[in-house]
């Protein structure tokens, strides 16, 4: 096993994945009460009391705007107009236009109840409509009354169901601005293409402020701006929708959300606490709080706020985008990939809940699985530029080189002056062998960012490539120099200058990044890396033991207890390789898997022997046979023999650990001249950063 470095195991060396997690709201229900872009972050779950009390001041957008109403007040004015509507059509119950005034009210009331009271006032709702569409028999009643269904469809996340309302509300009335309306967002809600849908609304919107129906044109426009993410543009529009009426919940949910984008989160917040009347709310609105209070770094109160939205709601796709984003905050992200692929389930035209999944797959380390979702996403939308770096990332960790360069190149093209796609594109270019193409993309790329660790980093690596080492090491420091807590430019600099025999040099360089960043355990896994390269063990374990107090790590405890095996401490060595064992096992099962076989291989050395066997056995349980280290337990445990293990390996890597655990199958039968042919192999391989290796050598140091 290669022993622990400092670059992670699914980042680049060259290029770091980028961080653009989108958190968004669903904003498919741009017609229905309660639409709201997505953004993952703690919704407030009913019977939660605010944290903070909602402020009772005017909130400013920028301009004196009227008071959030009262959630109180809003109920109180919506059930006195239930009234009066119950009213109209006990009077005329066979006249659709009161039955359809009484469904719109309520289907505005139910944002103010408890769940339960909203599903029963939604159901009611939906049955005056059927009602009024039945009586109209055609005509623009009968369409209204399809339009209303279709919205109240959308909030039920039955997103399928509104299709055919919409043809059905075609089909009574062609010119009907509203189904117009609402014919162009459904188009935009399959295609994507929201900017078309934004101006089809614009043209529509002089009809439509002439049309009795509740649906007005700066609703449908501030909400299509909203989901094509034109933010700026999308609250102005929403400050007119509320000072016309404001007690629209839906859209104050809306503007909440844009003011967020804009960074504004107190306000956003202020907001959102007060659409949850008496704690009860809306699911929506929890959700949307959800996303502000996991912005505040409340992950956890999000996180239990949307697992009880989703609860009530499991239809709900934003909820499970948003718990998704929440999820890989916390680093939880096989569970945060379940989310974004329930959310694509349910709405399969959800673009960022694909982008998500795509990205979670490049932290878990499958990027061949996102390049294809990536490239997805870029035949939808040529001009994704978040789709177009991922496509790129991705493509890059799959080792294709030239098709990652062509994707940055197309977002050259689109971004001329973004430093990542121009050092995306120089890193690949690296790979390529092209350092005189990659090295000026480099150079702008610094330019345009100077503290930009990775960019100076690759071309440390050029100037290393072309044996000019005073160039690289001063690259390589520029890169320590912005970011001491990137590890690839830390292992290169040391690499650099512990091979121009400056073993001082490369020791104090890392003492001054630990000066900066007591606290990186990366930084004193390099300084232990650079002792054990200069052969001081006991400072290698030193500094093993300082990353260690940082926090447990497997990897680290699995290295200082080989470290200690070679120093022949074997009774301090055996809690740390168990420690090693213990903390992998319901994770990193190859990890895990190498802790048993040190067990196994020096279990005649310790003071106290270890059963490795049922290690071993646990282990292998987890391991699929396609795994590498599968071969070595199987040799390990006797269900195999040196010769297949030999014959799998595909590597030098596998080659010299395949050797070298030969060997100690051969040594603890007693076969110790076999073994010792076996070590000879194993190093012969020639990898010094494999603790097989070392190993190895140390058997042969030690035979008589």
């Amino acid at each position: 096993m290669k022993e622990a470095s400092m670059i992670s195991a699914r980042s680049a060396d060259r290029t770091g994945i980028r961080g653009w997690f989108f958190a968004s709201g669903l904003s498919l229900l741009l017609i229905v009460s309660g639409c709201r872009r997505e953004s993952p972050e703690g919704p407030r779950a009913s019977g939660t009391e605010s944290t903070s009390a909602p402020s009772d001041n005017v909130l400013s957008f920028g301009r004196t705007f009227p008071m959030l109403p009262d959630a109180a007040a809003s109920r109180e004015a919506l059930t006195k107009s239930l009234r009066e509507a119950d009213a109209q059509v006990s009077a005329s119950p066979d006249d659709a236009a009161p039955l359809l005034n009484r469904g719109r009210v309520k289907s505005r009331l139910a944002w103010f109840l408890s769940p339960q009271e909203k599903l029963r006032l939604t159901d009611e709702a939906e049955a005056d409509f059927e009602r009024a569409a039945q009586l109209s028999a055609g005509g623009p009643g009968a369409a209204a009354a399809c339009v209303e269904l279709a919205r109240l469809r959308l909030g039920q996340y039955r997103f399928a169901e509104a299709v055919p309302l919409c043809m059905q509300a075609e089909s009574a009335d062609p010119q009907s601005p509203e189904v117009r309306a609402l014919k162009a967002v459904l188009a935009a809600m399959g295609s994507g293409e929201w900017q078309a849908c934004i101006e089809r609304l614009k043209a529509l919107a002089p009809e439509l402020e002439k049309s009795e129906s509740s649906i007005k044109a700066e609703v449908f426009l501030a909400r299509a701006l909203q989901f094509s993410g034109q933010h700026e543009e999308a609250e102005p529009v929403y400050r007119k929708v509320l000072e016309q009426d404001p007690h629209d919940w839906s859209s104050w949910n809306n503007l909440a959300l844009v003011v967020q984008e804009a960074g504004r989160t107190d306000e956003a917040q202020a907001i959102q606490e007060r659409l949850l009347p008496g704690g009860q709310g809306d699911l929506l609105g929890a959700n949307n709080l959800a996303v502000t209070l996991n912005t505040q770094g409340k992950n956890q109160e999000a996180l239990r706020i949307l697992d009880e939205v989703l609860s009530l709601a499991p239809g709900f796709p934003a909820a499970w985008l948003n718990r998704g984003v929440v999820l890989d905050g916390l680093g939880r992200h096989e569970e945060a990939l379940e989310s974004y692929e329930q959310a694509t389930r349910l709405l399969p035209t959800y673009w960022d809940a694909h982008r998500n999944r795509a990205w979670s797959l490049m932290i878990l380390n499958r990027p061949s699985e996102a390049v294809e979702v990536f490239k997805r996403l870029t035949s939808v939308d040529p001009a994704d530029i978040r789709a177009l770096g991922g496509l790129g990332d991705s493509l890059y960790q799959c080792g294709r080189w030239r098709e990652a360069a062509d994707a940055y190149r197309l977002l050259i093209k689109a971004l001329p002056e973004d430093p990542d796609a121009r050092n995306g594109l120089g890193a690949s270019l690296i790979e390529l062998g092209d350092f005189d193409a990659a090295e000026p993309l480099l150079q702008e790329a610094v330019r345009l960012r100077p503290d930009f660790a990775s960019a100076w980093h690759n071309l440390g690596l050029i100037a290393q490539k072309r044996s000019k080492p005073d160039e690289a090491i001063a690259a390589f420091r520029q890169a320590v120099a912005a970011d001491p807590n990137f590890a690839p430019a830390l292992s290169k600099l040391r690499d650099v200058l512990l091979a121009q025999g400056r073993k001082d040099e490369a020791v104090a360089e890392i003492q001054t990044v630990l000066k900066r960043a007591p606290a990186n355990p990366l930084a004193h896994l390099a300084l232990a890396n650079t002792y054990y390269s200069i052969g001081l063990l006991p400072e290698t374990v030193a500094a093993l033991t300082a990353a260690l107090q940082l926090g447990d790590d497997a990897d680290l405890y699995l290295q200082r207890g080989a470290r200690l095996i070679e120093m022949g401490r074997h009774d301090r060595a055996l809690p740390d390789i168990r420690q090693a064992y213990d903390l992998s096992m319901s994770g990193e099962v190859e990890l895990c898997a190498y802790a048993a076989l040190f067990l196994w291989a020096h279990q005649d050395e310790f003071p106290q022997r270890p059963d490795a066997d049922p290690m071993l056995r646990a282990v292998r349980a987890k391991l699929q046979d396609k795994d590498w280290p599968a071969r070595l337990v199987d040799l390990a445990l006797g269900a195999t023999s040196a010769e297949a293990v030999l014959a799998a390996a595909e590597s030098d890597g596998h080659r010299c650990e395949a050797w070298y655990y030969a060997g100690e199958s051969k040594r603890l039968a007693g076969d110790r001249s076999a073994a010792e042919t076996c070590y000879r192999s194993a190093v012969a391989v020639s990898l010094p950063e494999y603790y097989e290796y070392q190993f190895a050598r140390r058997r042969l140091s030690a035979a008589p």
